[in-house]
């Protein structure tokens, strides 16, 4: 294995160990953007004709999010590994300036673009299904055996108005 690969190795296990401050909070992040703007905005805001707002708004969600994440994993990791004292063991070494940049960019690349993956399959799924609705099938004690993802036409609507006794 070679320098670049291990030090590209070293930043992936890095974001890995902390997947969910990596990947999973700036997904939740720009889907509450999401959904935020989307409410707010969506009756109010035309940009294009025959263009939802919503529609408009994920693109731009998906490329913040893959910057924002790129740009946080390899700065991060410089100032964590400058604080910490063990950026000594990262430039000890003798590995290129090319191979040492080369590995926290695609490294950063990586994690940008996992982000932006997760924030693309969860706008992709709330856009095109507005009116789908979990149905969760439960037993007497309230426990959950199975769930179901159903369209509203698919749905009977039972109206239960209990008789005082």
């Amino acid at each position: 294995m070679t320098i670049f690969y291990a030090l590209f190795y070293k930043e992936l296990l890095r974001f890995y160990k902390v997947l969910l401050q990596t990947v999973l909070a700036p997904v939740v992040t720009a889907l509450l953007y999401l959904l935020i703007f989307s409410h707010v905005l969506s009756s109010h805001v035309q940009v294009y004709e025959g263009v939802h707002y919503t529609a408009f708004l994920v693109p731009g969600l998906v490329m913040m999010s893959v910057l924002q994440n790129a740009f946080a994993n390899s700065s991060s990791s410089l100032i964590q590994s400058k604080i910490t004292g063990n950026i000594v063991f990262v430039l000890l070494p003798p590995i290129s300036y090319a191979q040492f940049f080369l590995a926290y960019v695609a490294a950063a690349i990586v994690r940008g673009m996992v982000v932006g993956l997760g924030v693309f399959l969860v706008a992709v799924v709330e856009i095109l299904a507005p009116e789908v609705y979990e149905v969760e099938f439960t037993d007497e004690e309230g426990r959950a055996y199975a769930s179901l993802a159903l369209r509203a036409d698919q749905l009977l609507a039972l109206h239960y108005h209990p008789v005082a006794a």
